[in-house]
This record gives C-alpha cells, sequence and structure tokens, in this order.
C-alpha cells in the first residue's frame, strides 16, 4: 500500500536558512561578550551578559522551534510563503525572550534574597522587580527582538529552498 508523502515542511532542507537566520544575531551576541568583559562599570556584566546570552543560545533555540513547527505544514504553497515564516520566527522569537526575561527575573529575585542579609524578598520589593523587568523588557522586546525576528526570517525564507515558487504574502 502506497504511503502518502509527508508534509512538505518534512520535504526541504531548513537547515541552511536556519544558519541564515543565526549568524546576524548570534555575532552580535559573540561581539557584545567581548565588550561586556571590557573594565566598565561594575554592573554593566549583570545588565550586558543576559542579553549577550539571548543573542547567542536564545537564537538557536528560536531557530529549532520554528524549524519544527515549519517541519509540520503539510501544504507547500502555504510552507513557501514570507509569511509563514516571519509569523513562526516572530511568535518563538517572542516566546524565547518572555522566557528569558522570566527566568533572569527570578535569578535577580534570588540574588537579592541572598543579598539582603534577611533572605527573603518583600512583597514590595518583588513587585519593584517585576515592575522593572517588565519596563526594561517591553521595549527590548518591542525594539530589538520583533524587528531582529524579522529580519532573521526574512533570511531564513531567502536562504531556504522551497518546493513551490514563493509567494510574498
Amino acid at each position: 500500500m502506497d504511503q502518502p508523502p509527508p508534509p512538505a515542511g518534512q520535504q526541504i532542507n531548513m537547515v541552511p536558512g536556519a544558519i541564515a537566520a543565526c549568524a546576524l544575531p548570534m555575532s552580535m551576541g559573540v561581539l557584545g561578550l567581548y565588550f561586556s568583559f571590557q573594565p566598565a562599570e561594575q554592573y554593566q556584566l549583570i545588565l550586558t551578559l543576559p542579553i549577550v546570552v539571548c543573542f547567542i543560545f536564545g537564537t538557536p533555540l528560536t531557530a529549532w522551534l520554528a524549524c519544527c513547527y515549519l517541519s509540520k505544514i503539510e501544504d507547500a504553497g502555504h510552507l513557501s510563503r514570507w509569511i509563514t515564516s516571519v509569523f513562526s520566527g516572530a511568535k518563538y522569537a517572542s516566546l524565547v525572550h518572555l522566557f528569558s526575561a522570566t527566568l533572569y527575573t527570578l535569578g535577580v529575585a534570588v540574588w537579592l534574597m541572598g543579598t539582603s542579609g534577611v533572605g527573603v524578598v518583600h512583597i514590595k520589593d518583588a513587585g519593584e522587580i517585576v515592575t522593572a523587568s517588565i519596563m526594561i523588557n517591553i521595549p527590548l522586546w518591542i525594539f530589538v527582538t520583533i524587528p531582529l525576528s524579522l529580519i532573521c526570517s526574512t533570511l531564513f525564507w531567502v536562504s531556504t529552498t522551497f518546493l513551490e515558487d514563493r509567494n510574498v504574502f
């Protein structure tokens, strides 16, 4: 008995596109890592290292998650559209950003608990930590994560050979 063909997403090689999508932000992360360890203010590393780590490790995680999503798409026409790549890239970049921001916020709270001398961050302090995290991460998401995910998704789309002709929308 003939088996149905696998989904269109499993018939294309997404590795070159994923590598192209990761190249820019990971390069920025490596460059940022270099500058993070240059002599400067004491707290520079605390502020810059999480962003650098997200560029270096969050980018391939985002690409992998987006490719897993794209590999499940059955329709070759839908898969070959630019908007499909952009949607998956932006979606998973946003989820990785949210996860990283939450992890960092929890890490700061735990660090403050250890340095407060009391061993407990007060409710008011926890609210301030969360508020500060939101105030930092929403602009980072709007001005860094989303634009970079659009650029990287476009690089993925341009670098990937799809089964059908590409349609922009």
